[in-house]
């Protein structure tokens, strides 16, 4: 059943994969919409990769947690990049850089031998709540986004 879940997964983010090399190849994308194609590369290769690691008998909590750091930076990044205010896009962009150093400082010293979950959990807060602030302060989101 595991296997099967896996694999299910796994098609869906490999089709993500191939579908984004459209957005890589038009010109007029966006850096940040571009960058998509990369990620979803390495998250193609994250997961068959981690999936080896445990058919073969090992853990993968390093990996994963290695890719939680790059997973959010990401993340951040691009929620930063659809934003038009400087300062909410400097803030953000700082607040990624601090969440990926608290991230390392939880891989390295705290929870060296399992997955990062403080760093997940912290990453997955400060996402849910950048979005909803975007979301709920700005009625008028022309001033504030791209979109």
């Amino acid at each position: 059943m595991l296997k099967v879940l896996f694999y299910s997964c796994y098609c869906f983010v490999l089709a993500s994969f191939l579908v984004s090399f459209v957005t890589f190849k038009n010109r007029k994308t966006p850096l940040y919409l571009k960058l998509f194609c990369p990620f979803l590369g390495i998250t193609v290769w994250v997961e068959a990769y981690s999936f080896y690691l445990v058919s073969q008998g090992h853990s993968n909590h390093i990996i994963y947690s290695i890719f939680n750091i790059v997973e959010f930076s990401f993340y951040l990044y691009v929620l930063s990049c659809i934003i038009i205010n400087l300062k909410t896009r400097l803030a953000i962009r700082h607040i990624s850089a601090l969440n990926a150093f608290l991230a390392r400082v939880d891989l390295l010293f705290v929870q060296k031998n399992t997955f990062t979950t403080f760093a997940f959990l912290l990453g997955s807060i400060l996402i849910i709540f950048l979005a909803f602030i975007i979301s709920m302060n700005f009625s008028d989101t022309r001033d504030l986004c791209v979109f």
